[in-house]
């Protein structure tokens, strides 16, 4: 499969106006970011298998993202999101699927990215809070049909954030992995059905 697309995305309200419990100072006169997008790849299918491999090249026009403020910017050193001037950003990525039997289900996905930007005419390596990598998996359980129980893991690749103190300096935040868990029940009638659930995410509380 290829593709390409030519895609305008509008700031939403949340991201011109929320502050997110104050983390982020709002940012009311963020633009519509645009960027044309293309991608290459192959599905791969066999009963119980299936497997997804992708390469993407994306570039980008005022591309929404976000930064550290420093502290004569705003005292709080607040996050607030931002329009890069032009962006590129190039990957690759992995989804699998396999369903061995009606009892169990395994998930995969890993992506890797390389995204650089320019912002006021500076030309930038690492573009702010874009991980090198991303990936989960998710391993789902079902000793009964009706009952799902599920384990999940995330994990978010090291990352750069602009240093508030030293704005041309770049900080380093290392990779982490957190464990989610969820236990669901479905329930089916002819002419209904619902999922009744309890989910916990990040149950080792680490980052």
């Amino acid at each position: 499969f290829g593709g390409l697309t030519y895609r305008n995305r509008f700031p939403s309200l949340r991201e011109q106006f929320s502050g997110a419990l104050n983390r982020f100072k709002a940012n009311p006169d963020l633009k519509p970011e645009k960027g044309t997008l293309t991608d290459i790849g192959f599905i791969y299918g066999n009963g119980a298998l299936r497997l997804k491999l992708s390469g993407f090249y994306n570039t980008y026009t005022d591309l929404i993202t976000q930064i550290r403020l420093t502290a004569a910017q705003d005292a709080q050193r607040r996050r607030m999101r931002v329009n890069l001037a032009d962006a590129r950003i190039i990957g690759a990525e992995a989804v699998f699927a396999w369903r061995p039997s009606r009892f169990l289900s395994i998930d995969g996905n890993v992506t890797w990215m390389d995204a650089k930007g320019k912002a006021d005419g500076v030309t930038e390596d690492k573009i702010d809070n874009k991980p090198e990598l991303l990936g989960g998996l998710s391993v789902e359980v079902r000793p009964l049909r009706q009952l799902g129980i599920s384990f999940e893991s995330e994990f978010t690749g090291k990352q750069v954030e602009t240093n508030p103190a030293v704005p041309a300096e770049k900080l380093e935040i290392a990779g982490s992995v957190v464990f989610n868990a969820r236990v669901s029940y479905s329930l089916v009638t002819p002419k209904w059905s619902a999922d009744l659930f309890v989910r916990a995410n990040n149950i080792f509380d680490h980052y």
